[in-house]
C-alpha cells in the first residue's frame, strides 16, 4: 500500500506467491478489531482517519 498523488494505492500480490502465507492464516480477530488495529498502526499524517479506516475496512472485507 502506498500514496500516489494524494490517493491510497496498493499493488496486488502475484497470484500464488504470497496468498498461501497471508490469507490462510486465521488469528481469531473479527473484522472490526483487525481494521482498528491496522488503522492505529499504519502511520500517515496526510490521510484522514475516517478515510483510512474506510479503505482498510473495504480491503479487509474483500478477503473475508
Amino acid at each position: 500500500m502506498y500514496l500516489e498523488k494524494e490517493k491510497v494505492r496498493f499493488t496486488p500480490f502475484q497470484p500464488g506467491v504470497a496468498e498461501p502465507l497471508l490469507f490462510e492464516y486465521h488469528s481469531g480477530w473479527d473484522q472490526a478489531h483487525l481494521v482498528s488495529w491496522l488503522e492505529r498502526n499504519i502511520y500517515d499524517e496526510t490521510l484522514l482517519t475516517d478515510e483510512k479506516a474506510a479503505f482498510l475496512n473495504k480491503a479487509v472485507d474483500w478477503r473475508l
